[in-house]
C-alpha cells in the first residue's frame, strides 16, 4: 500500500448506541483503534454520547480489538480485496 493509503469503514450501532447519520468514514490505515475511538466520541457527543457514557468497537460482532491495533492490520485481516471494514459500536458490552 502506498503512504497515504486509506481504509474504508462501515460504522454499525449495536443495541442503544446512537446511530450515525454518516456511517461510511474513509480513514488512514497508519490509525489505531484508540485514535478512532477518540474521534467517534467527539464526532458522536452531537448524537448524545455523554462523557461518561462507554463506547466499545468490535470486528465482525465477535471481538473487541486491542487500543493499540492500526486499523490496516484489522482490515487485512477481516476485509480480505475491496471489502469495507465492518466496525460495530456500542454503549454496553456486546460480544467478546
Amino acid at each position: 500500500m502506498t503512504e497515504n493509503a486509506k481504509v474504508e469503514i462501515l460504522l454499525k450501532a449495536v443495541g442503544d448506541a446512537p446511530i450515525l447519520k454518516q456511517n461510511k468514514w474513509t480513514v488512514d490505515e497508519k490509525k489505531t483503534v484508540a485514535e478512532l475511538c477518540i474521534f467517534l466520541r467527539s464526532y458522536m457527543k452531537r448524537f448524545q454520547l455523554n462523557d461518561s457514557d462507554s463506547l466499545l468497537l468490535f470486528i465482525n460482532q465477535c471481538f473487541a480489538p486491542s487500543p493499540d491495533q492500526t486499523v490496516r492490520n484489522l482490515k487485512d485481516c477481516f476485509a480480505p480485496g475491496d471489502s469495507k471494514l465492518v466496525i460495530n459500536y456500542s454503549k454496553t458490552q456486546a460480544w467478546g
